[in-house]
């Protein structure tokens, strides 16, 4: 077994979602990108999904194809709804780069790296109790008026949305309020018609094991349009994983 540095720097190549390439080559000049997986030394495959507070969760797969003693891993990185695509970029970059460190250390490009931490102050310590308990709350509020000589439209529509997602617990609820009026005048007379409805749903799913779950699905709903008062839905459910869930972005 050699414990010899390979020349050159890693080859890698990279999928699974959209990326910016041309911003990844410039920024990452320790490795050279390949576009064919058979003649790469690490496979890097990228996954996303949702995030409870409706950010995402990229997980970054690596795969070892050349390198002697190295297993492959998974890492992953988080971007939040707000932000920008050159901050989610940069982010995906950066985990990118640096689950490429033990890789790039086994070739003669580790002779060329230096290593630089940015902070101002020393940390006193990490925070890692959740005020929150792991709820995330989101809400908005849109609206818009039509004025004519002779019509008028009001609309305006409420959402808020609460979720708490743990390994053993997904609780999720929305709620939606919508009111649309409208006013006419025909020949000195003036009429009004109003559309309201009112939406809210809630589920609640127990981790039962790794593969099964069980919960339940609640919905209300009233709209004077369609003339009903109430109408309320009550659903339980099971589901079966066919794969762990810890390993369903695979």
């Amino acid at each position: 077994m050699s414990y010899d540095k390979k020349d050159g720097n890693p080859k890698v190549f990279v999928e699974g979602i959209r990326l910016d390439f041309d911003f990844m080559r410039r920024n990452m000049r320790l490795v050279d990108f390949v576009n064919d997986p058979a003649v790469s030394d690490v496979h890097v495959i990228i996954t996303e999904r949702r995030s409870g507070s409706g950010g995402s969760v990229y997980s970054l797969m690596y795969n070892n194809n050349t390198f002697e003693r190295m297993s492959n891993f998974t890492l992953t990185c988080t971007t939040a709804s707000s932000d920008t695509q050159e901050e989610i970029r940069k982010t995906i970059t950066d985990a990118i780069s640096m689950g490429l460190m033990p890789f790039v250390n086994q070739t003669e490009a580790s002779s060329k790296m230096s290593l630089d931490y940015n902070s101002k102050e020393k940390l006193q310590g990490v925070q890692t109790a959740d005020l929150w308990n792991n709820w995330t709350f989101r809400g908005d509020f849109n609206g818009n008026i039509d004025l004519e000589g002779n019509r008028k439209t009001f609309n305006y529509n409420v959402n808020l949305r609460a979720d708490q997602v743990t390994e053993d617990w997904k609780i999720r609820s929305s709620g939606r309020m919508s009111v649309r009026t409208r006013e006419y005048l025909n020949e000195g007379e003036s009429y009004s018609s109003e559309n309201a409805s009112n939406y809210v749903t809630s589920s609640v799913v127990k981790s039962l094991s790794p593969r099964w779950s069980a919960g339940a699905f609640a919905s209300y709903y009233n709209n004077n349009y369609s003339n009903t008062v109430y109408s309320i839905s009550v659903k339980p459910a099971i589901e079966y994983n066919i794969f762990p869930w810890d390993v369903s972005d695979r």
